[in-house]
């Protein structure tokens, strides 16, 4: 018999670990996997049989630089094939509906560069003084050119006319 820690540094776990798996197979096996002497648990030897069986451990090993976990393989059921099928056909639908976004992305940049060129021709069709940059009318209005050197005159000689 060993004590939980003595067996947790064995097999590279925390004796939380230990304590987690054995409250998993106490259900079956009962009380007989483990005995307490004092303040000590100790696991007995069919319990370092069930533990190590049942324990599953992934830790991490350097190698050549990379830090590489041990594989642990489920087996193969139906229903981790199914899941590999039905993962492989939603990662092609992505993969399209990417596509998509990205040619809907292109056709929407294409829109608004065709937008600015037709406001630009508009505005220079019905306006020329934004082409020219000068203003050289009064107001906006083209049928009354500004002469500098004219006198000025009032608002009300201007809608009279006089």
């Amino acid at each position: 018999m060993i004590t939980v820690a003595e067996f947790a540094k064995d097999i590279g776990v925390t004796p939380k670990t230990v304590y987690k798996w054995l409250n998993r197979v106490k259900p079956e096996y009962g009380d007989s996997l483990t005995e307490k002497k004092g303040s000590r648990t100790y696991i007995t030897e069919k319990g370092i049989e069930v533990l190590t069986a049942s324990i599953t451990v992934v830790k991490p090993s350097i190698t050549e630089g990379k830090t590489e976990y041990n594989k642990v393989i489920p087996g193969e059921t139906d229903e981790v094939l199914y899941l590999r099928v039905q993962n492989k056909v939603l990662l092609d639908e992505l993969n399209k509906e990417r596509e998509h976004s990205r040619s809907m992305t292109e056709q929407l940049a294409e829109l608004a560069r065709n937008s600015q060129v037709l406001l630009g021709a508009e505005q220079s069709r019905t306006n020329p003084v934004l082409l020219t940059g000068e203003d050289k009318t009064l107001s906006g209005n083209t049928d009354n050119p500004i002469d500098k050197d004219a006198p000025k005159k009032s608002l009300w000689e201007r809608i009279t006319g006089r």
